[in-house]
């Protein structure tokens, strides 16, 4: 899976965001769902849209 930006963001903006992404890889999550979930998160927390609505996932997991 590939992470990537729509938009410029400014790169001191998500960190709190991309703390919260990475955790919950590390906690099992798929890129797509932990991306999902903090954008979820972030949105309900106040963060501006700019800052959490520029990230899309491309790709994923090739189930056998």
């Amino acid at each position: 899976s590939v992470v990537a930006a729509l938009w410029k963001v400014d790169d001191a903006a998500p960190a709190a965001f991309w703390v919260e992404v990475h955790e919950r890889i590390g906690r099992g999550a798929s890129p797509a769902s932990a991306l999902t979930a903090a954008q979820r998160s972030s949105r309900a927390s106040g963060m501006s849209a700019a800052v959490w609505a520029a990230f899309t996932v491309v790709g994923g997991l090739v189930q056998a």
